[in-house]
């Protein structure tokens, strides 16, 4: 059975929210046309260099306030997202959908890498077209 989760984000220094929802997604501009765009995340220039955070069915009550759209962000901030309590109901990490259920988990620390990861394209490639040939 699932439920809500409540985790709180920083980025950089800045405390941003105690988010409640179904999770949080954190993509680069390669992850942009995936999960994130059907979580209505923006589609990004793989040339830029940023993150983008987008909420995962987040709750809007008297209750509970939540970001419902995305952040992006640039690569020199790093996002911290840890969760309101630590009730060791466990957190599923999903990095590229593989599966991961970690319990007692007290923070998550992402940032962009300053690592380069060079494609081989063996034919002329151009994003833009591609992006219009699939979703318009």
């Amino acid at each position: 059975m699932s439920r809500a989760i409540h985790l709180n984000i920083s980025i950089g220094n800045s405390f941003i929210e105690r988010f409640s929802g179904d999770g949080i997604l954190v993509s680069t501009p390669a992850g942009s046309t995936a999960y994130n765009y059907s979580l209505g995340g923006s589609i990004v220039d793989p040339r830029l260099n940023l993150l983008q955070v987008t909420p995962i069915a987040p709750m809007n009550t008297t209750a509970y306030r939540s970001l419902t759209s995305s952040i992006i962000l640039p690569p020199d901030l790093s996002i911290r997202i840890y969760p309101e309590n630590n009730d060791n109901q466990g957190l599923l990490i999903v990095p590229d959908g593989k599966e991961f259920l970690h319990e007692g988990v007290e923070e998550i620390h992402m940032k962009f890498s300053e690592s380069i990861v060079k494609l081989l394209r063996l034919e002329s490639y151009d994003f833009w077209n591609k992006v219009k040939s699939k979703f318009l």
